[in-house]
């Protein structure tokens, strides 16, 4: 397992912005993912993912973090999902389940490849009064 940490740091976040990513976790070697996917696919992927994550997350109304991993094949994906705490809206995250199993898959050439996305959601109802 391994933490990906770009080379340079992300840009700034938009602190109006609910949801922000936190990590993406890769539970495949790196070498195998290079022989499965290409790093283009990967980003639209990600992408796709996040404003995703932008529109189901963002009407939450309580703030939590949520994981959520993706094994990925040439024929789809499966998707779990995580959160904490314990006692949160749950209708946003079933939302959320129902749109990442309808995503493009990610072109997968052979086996699988599985990681995990971090989240971190902050409803606009608990940012500071500087942020509104």
């Amino acid at each position: 397992m391994r933490l990906y940490l770009p080379d340079q740091p992300p840009p700034k976040t938009d602190a109006n912005r609910p949801v922000h990513l936190d990590h993406i976790r890769l539970l495949t070697a790196e070498d195998d993912i290079a022989k499965r996917m290409t790093v283009e696919d990967f980003a639209k992927f990600s992408k796709d993912f996040e404003k995703i994550a932008d529109e189901v997350l963002g009407k939450c109304e309580t703030r939590c973090k949520v994981l959520v991993q993706f094994r990925c094949t040439p024929t789809g994906h499966t998707v779990t999902i995580r959160h904490q705490p314990k006692d949160v809206d749950e209708k946003p995250l079933k939302d959320m389940y129902k749109a990442l199993a309808k995503m493009d898959k990610l072109p997968v050439k052979e086996e699988t490849v599985e990681f995990q996305i971090q989240l971190t959601v902050a409803p606009k109802n608990e940012l500071p009064d500087s942020v509104k």
